[in-house]
C-alpha cells in the first residue's frame, strides 16, 4: 500500500512479525481491493493454485470474508487446511462460518478523534504544536477461523 493508505500500518506490522519470526515476506504479499467480492476473486486464484498458503491474514475483515467464501467454494477446510484472519472486527466477523479471527480497532473512538481534529481551530494556526497524529489500541479477537478455537464465554 502507498503512504497514507489506511492499511499501511497493518502491512508494516505483518512485515515486522514475519521478520521477527525469521520468515521471508518475499512473494507473500498479494494485492486485493478492500471489498469482499474482489478479494473473493483474488482468493479463488490464490487458493486454487499449486502454492496455496497455509494461512492468510487480510488487511480488512471484508477481504477475509471474501477469502472464507472462496475457501468454502473450493472445499478447503478452514481452519483445518487454511487459517484466515482479518482486521477491524466488523459485526459480521462473528457470524461467518467459521467465525473470523480478527484484530479489533476502536473505530468509534477514531471517528470521534477525527471530528475533534476537524473542529479544533488551533490546528488552523500556522506553527501550532497540537498533536495531529493519534494512535489507538487494538486487540486480537480469537475465533475459530485461525484454528486456535474460541475462548470460553467467561474469558
Amino acid at each position: 500500500p502507498s503512504v497514507g493508505d489506511p492499511v499501511a500500518d497493518h502491512v508494516e506490522g505483518w512485515r515486522r512479525a514475519m521478520h521477527e519470526s525469521g520468515r521471508s515476506t518475499e512473494g507473500r504479499l498479494f494485492q486485493a481491493p478492500y471489498n469482499r467480492y474482489d478479494a473473493y476473486q483474488v482468493a479463488l486464484g490464490l487458493l486454487a493454485g499449486p502454492d496455496r498458503p497455509p494461512a492468510i491474514f487480510c488487511a480488512t475483515d471484508d477481504q477475509a470474508i471474501g477469502v472464507l467464501r472462496a475457501a468454502r467454494e473450493l472445499r478447503i477446510d478452514v481452519p483445518g487446511e487454511l487459517a484466515v484472519a482479518g482486521f477491524d472486527d466488523v459485526k459480521e466477523a462473528g457470524l461467518t462460518d467459521p467465525p473470523l479471527t480478527t484484530v479489533y480497532s476502536d473505530r468509534p473512538a477514531m471517528a470521534r478523534a477525527a471530528v475533534d481534529l476537524v473542529l479544533d481551530d488551533s490546528l488552523r494556526v500556522s506553527g501550532s504544536r497540537r498533536e495531529r497524529l493519534k494512535q489507538f489500541p487494538s486487540a486480537l479477537v480469537v475465533r475459530r477461523s485461525c484454528g486456535c478455537g474460541e475462548p470460553s464465554a467467561s474469558a
